[in-house]
């Protein structure tokens, strides 16, 4: 449960034993497809969530570092969040990483972190490798743009966190030399 989670943090905080903490969207509240802006409805259980949360984090001095948006966990996302083949998932992967950057927005985040989850392959005879990377390079480069249509100037970068192997069998992105690369050839802000 979130609301325990961020008592135990705000414990350990007062304790001296940290100062900040980090999340994934999904284990603050559960995200539905059909309901991409529940965060901005003030009668949502997410919108009194994230309230009830801040308030136990400001509370006990605990500031957010990071957002990151789990593209991992629901079946939809199987075959890819921002890379996936099928037009309409990237445009729910999108819509929930929006989500998570308003998120992070509105507990004062610094970063944005890009988690590869299942943008990554098993076979690779089925990989459309004329396409993938250009997918993510799109779908990363809307996470900037967001950012700045919104004037979101909590945010002082965003980040691709490389995790080989997990929870694919191969990734995109498998290790930090695979970002860096990625980041200056195909990202149109790599300053960011």
């Amino acid at each position: 449960d979130s609301l325990t989670t961020a008592r135990l943090i705000a414990d350990a905080a007062r304790e001296g034993l940290i100062e900040a903490t980090s999340y994934h969207d999904d284990d603050l509240v559960p995200w539905e497809p059909e309901n991409c802006e529940d965060d901005l409805d003030p009668s949502s259980f997410t919108w009194q969530r994230l309230r009830e949360i801040k308030a136990i984090l400001d509370a006990a001095g605990v500031r957010v570092h990071t957002s990151i948006c789990n593209l991992h966990g629901n079946r939809l996302f199987r075959n890819g969040g921002l890379c996936n083949p099928d037009p309409e998932i990237r445009r729910l992967a999108l819509l929930k990483v929006q989500r998570t950057l308003r998120f992070g927005q509105f507990f004062g985040a610094e970063y944005y972190t890009y988690w590869v989850a299942r943008d990554g392959f098993e076979v690779p005879v089925v990989t459309r490798w004329d396409q993938v990377y250009e997918l993510l390079a799109d779908g990363l480069n809307s996470v900037t743009d967001y950012i700045r249509q919104h004037n979101m100037s909590n945010y002082i970068g965003a980040t691709i966190e490389p995790k080989p192997n997990e929870p694919r069998g191969q990734m995109f992105l498998p290790t930090s030399g695979h970002a860096v690369g990625f980041i200056c050839s195909k990202l149109k802000d790599a300053d960011f």
